[in-house]
């Protein structure tokens, strides 16, 4: 059985983490309806799950909010370097922050990782 994807926005006007009471870790809402955006995953042990529960964090936070950051549109009045450079800076951390994980894996994360340290170079930036 399909699930017929519900056609997202020409832009994405904003984005909301986890807003309704019962939404899971992860859950990226669009604009100001209860549409699901994205869902963010990563390998997670059942002992770190744990450890999350018990804390009250969200071990995927950093990530969603990485991915917020990229496919929002910067505000008009904020410069499109310095938002860039902010969330290049967050997609670097979240994925140098993806361990462990499966071998398969690695080298996606890691080139992901050294692209967003090389635009981070070019814009000025040492990561």
């Amino acid at each position: 059985m399909t699930e017929e994807a519900t056609p997202l926005p020409e832009t994405v006007q904003w984005l909301r983490y986890r807003p309704l009471k019962y939404d899971d870790w992860g859950i990226i809402r669009h604009g100001d309806s209860d549409h699901i955006f994205a869902v963010v995953r990563r390998p997670l042990s059942e002992e770190e799950a744990a450890v999350h529960r018990h804390a009250g964090t969200d071990p995927f936070e950093q990530l969603a909010r990485a991915l917020m950051d990229a496919a929002s549109p910067p505000k008009p009045q904020e410069g499109v370097v310095e938002a860039l450079r902010e969330a290049l800076t967050n997609m670097k951390a979240a994925f140098d922050g993806l361990r462990p994980m499966p071998l398969v894996m690695e080298p996606i994360a890691k080139r992901l990782s050294d692209d967003a340290a090389a635009a981070l170079a070019l814009a000025g930036d040492q990561p």
